[in-house]
């Protein structure tokens, strides 16, 4: 029996009539006979325009919709009390007769409809067609009315399909047009950047645009069959969140297992040989900036929720031998993910049995350079890969993948020069890029790579397979002697040699560069660099592997690859911006003469103050009594909401927040004698150091009793002279100038609180100690100072 499922489908005249008086019974309501002979004259006429493949007769149209009468006024109300058919009729009959475009394509969305009812086609359809047609005419948001700039008159078919489906397949285009701009990022091709409303409206447009294309499919081709798949990520369209790139943070410097069962690992290989760990995050949820609430305790952009990320679930696929297998439940995990953190924790030790030694990579990357050159050689096209592979930190299996170097959008050639170029996945500021006031231009890291080996490796016939890579490895270790060399130690080479080897490398600089996830690496959103100087770490990293200069590495330093621009977190403020922006609130607070209102200003300036100086986590009710010690100087925190995930971390204070805290607790012994009597408690248990109270609190609105400073409570006080809507920006501050005084990676992220997951820096695994800690105080003095400050 013949398929028929792409076959299309046309209904006759007598059909159509039939399904609007269908409609009628199954809608229940008082239609006149005037919109049921509306209906049927617009659904033949356009019936009869796609038969023939010409325009709809507009004049025929403007006469029909002339005709109608509705007594109601157009509201949102009365639109939406009436039948599904009937809405875009009511929107026709208040369209003028100028508005061509609008008539036309309600006329098809009618005529739409119909077709789906009549195949009885699930009801998401039938309420799509017509709203996306409904809310373009009736809405004035541009998140809707964009699609006017894109829908044709029809008056003429000439840039259309010449086939029966031609609306179908104009459609189906745009579709294209607008997920190869999503895809891509036009920014990669014209070194520009989007905003974020950009994104988020083409991220709208992609979605209805498929939308209309699914209601047309099934209009037009009611047989076709659709097979419902699991959404699965496609790892080769997006290098910004593609899986590829998720999946690259499991190969970096034994930060967790990974299955290697693709490489087929020699058994007695620790990489093979070791329980395989596989972290599972939970699902990152959409923001939606406009309707957040200031009171609400979740986290406000993605910044803050990577920030506060939970633990994973860390799940054992297998067991190393046979004994653990009937262990009790408890030393299985004991001996699957204990154990292997143990091992895995960041000692900065050269004797991690995971990678190979410098003289080992310098061996192995002066090998792959000098049969790179060797076209003739049969493990050529394996070596240039491994190469690529080698000084970008892409797992060999999508280098090798058809359409990855030349679509997936990380590699760029632009004249006559290449890049790997990818977005930071950061919020975008709803200000422009001031140099006064921002720390960052852009959000993105172009790095210099070799043209020719990217042009080369860009087209299919070049690229070698899973067998030619594996022989190649074999033929390496043999003749180099490495036993242990494997894909997955030359993947992680460049991550190894720029967090370990090279001056000025640490653990932030090789995740920036080797593009780790922020679930692995959160401080990605605090970074704050200028592109050249990530260049340069990059150069030190390439030199040192390429001792010999079998590699052409003048390709780094050509000029037109050198233009420099500042990149990372959209929120980092200059110094002298922040040191404006608290000179204006000190004189905003001794301006005001009301003495419960100068209370709660001089609160809020003491508040802003004490996050600028810890890094803290801006939250409600910070500055518990109980955690703040103002006679040694020691703040410990809990900052992050999620119960399951808070771990206490130490922060020094440094003499000048101790002299301003300080004198705050003066300032409310002198406010008590003018208090009523419920805040002159309150303010003797916080003296006292009694309760759960916090140092730091606002009057409430009665001035009767102190509250908890919320975020909420900063942003309305504080509104206009807050840089931005919410004071999480404090954080980003602290973090980019820590990182400019030169302090310890490792005592940043101790300080902050950016540790990664089992390496806080008061755990059982710590390799941190207080005194290390405390050190960080003069930097935080110094700080101070430059922000003018006074003790």
């Amino acid at each position: 029996m013949p398929d028929d499922s792409d076959q299309i489908v046309l209904l006759t005249d007598d059909q159509l009539i039939e399904q609007v008086d269908l409609l009628s019974v199954e809608y229940p309501y008082n239609y006149s006979k005037n919109w049921i002979a509306a209906l049927e004259e617009i659904a033949t006429s356009i019936n009869l325009g796609i038969q023939q493949q010409s325009p709809p007769s507009i004049e025929q149209l403007i006469a029909i919709k002339n005709g109608l009468f509705f007594q109601e006024d157009v509201s949102k109300k009365t639109l939406n009390v009436l039948p599904p058919i009937i809405q875009p009729l009511f929107l026709l009959a208040n369209l003028t007769d100028d508005e061509h475009k609008e008539i036309i394509w309600l006329c098809i969305s009618i005529h739409t409809y119909l077709l789906l009812s009549h195949h009885k086609k699930a009801k998401t359809h039938l309420t799509n067609i017509i709203n996306r047609f409904k809310l373009p005419v009736f809405s004035n948001s541009k998140n809707n009315r964009w699609i006017w700039k894109v829908l044709p008159r029809l008056d003429d078919l000439e840039e259309l399909s010449n086939t029966v489906d031609f609306i179908y397949v104009f459609f189906v285009e745009q579709l294209g047009i607008v997920a190869y701009e999503q895809e891509v990022r036009k920014e990669l091709l014209t070194n520009t950047e989007e905003s974020e409303a950009t994104l988020k409206l083409r991220s709208k447009k992609f979605k209805q645009l498929n939308a209309i294309v699914k209601c047309f499919e099934q209009a037009y081709y009611p047989n076709k069959k659709i097979t419902r798949q699991r959404k699965k990520k496609d790892k080769y369209l997006d290098p910004f969140e593609s899986e590829a790139t998720e999946q690259l943070a499991d190969f970096v410097d034994g930060s967790t297992w990974v299955e290697n069962s693709y490489w087929n690992q020699n058994k007695y290989d620790i990489e093979s040989d070791a329980p395989h760990l596989y972290y599972q995050y939970p699902a990152i949820p959409d923001f939606d900036y406009e309707l957040y609430s200031p009171n609400s305790r979740k986290p406000k952009n993605i910044e803050e929720y990577m920030d506060t990320l939970e633990r994973p679930l860390i799940v054992s696929l297998d067991l190393p031998d046979k004994k653990v297998r009937y262990m009790q439940p408890l030393h299985r995990i004991e001996k699957n993910v204990h154990h292997s953190y143990i091992s895995q924790r960041e000692l900065e030790l050269n004797s991690n049995v995971r990678t190979l030694s410098v003289a080992g990579l310098k061996q192995v990357f002066g090998r792959l350079a000098i049969d790179s050159h060797q076209h003739d050689y049969k493990h050529n096209k394996a070596s240039l890969i491994l190469l690529l592979s080698m000084i970008t930190a892409v797992p060999v299996e999508f280098l090798m993948t058809t359409g990855f170097i030349s679509d997936s959008g990380l590699f760029t050639v632009l004249g006559d020069a290449a890049y790997l170029q990818y977005q930071l996945q950061i919020t975008d500021r709803k200000h422009e890029y001031d140099a006064n006031i921002h720390e960052n231009q852009k959000r993105i890291i172009r790095l210099p790579m070799p043209m020719r080996l990217i042009k080369f490796l860009s087209h299919e016939r070049n690229l070698p397979n899973k067998e030619d890579i594996l022989d190649y490895i074999r033929t390496i270790k043999e003749e180099i002697d490495l036993p242990y060399l494997s894909v997955v130690r030359i993947e992680t080479a460049l991550h190894i040699i720029l967090h370990r080897y090279i001056q000025g490398g640490n653990q932030h600089i090789a995740d920036l560069i080797c593009r780790i996830p922020a679930s692995l690496a959160p401080s990605t959103y605090y970074s704050s660099h200028n592109n050249e100087f990530l260049i340069k770490r990059y150069h030190q990293a390439i030199e040192l592997l390429n001792y010999d200069n079998q590699l052409d590495d003048s390709f780094i330093s050509k000029p037109s690859t050198r233009t420099d621009f500042t990149t990372g977190s959209g929120f980092a403020l200059t110094l002298e911006y922040v040191n404006i922006f608290l000179q204006d609130l000190s004189v905003w607070v001794d301006n005001d003469d009301n003495r419960e209102e100068h209370f709660n200003r001089y609160s809020a300036l003491v508040w802003i103050q004490f996050c600028l100086l810890t890094g803290t986590r801006p939250n409600n009710g910070l500055t518990n009594v109980k955690d703040i010690d103002l006679e040694v100087g020691w703040y410990e925190v809990a900052d992050k909401p999620n119960k399951a995930v808070k771990n206490h971390r130490l922060i020094p204070l440094c003499p000048t927040l101790l002299a301003v805290l300080k004198k705050y607790q003066l300032f409310l012994v002198d406010y008590q004698p003018y208090a009523t009597a419920k805040v002159d408690k309150m303010i003797h248990q916080i003296k006292q150091e009694q309760d759960e109270l916090t140092l730091l609190n606002m009057l409430s609105d009665s001035y009767d009793k102190l509250i908890q400073i919320k975020r909420s409570h900063i942003s309305k006080l504080l509104a206009d002279y807050m840089p931005f809507d919410d004071s999480y920006w404090t954080r980003h501050f602290l973090r980019t100038q820590l990182e400019k005084l030169g302090v310890s990676m490792i005592l940043i992220n101790t300080v902050i609180g950016h540790e990664k997951n089992r390496q806080e820096a008061l755990g059982q695994f710590s390799s941190v100690n207080k005194q290390q800690i405390w050190q960080v105080r003069d930097t935080f003095e110094e700080i101070a100072q430059q922000m003018n400050l006074k003790m």
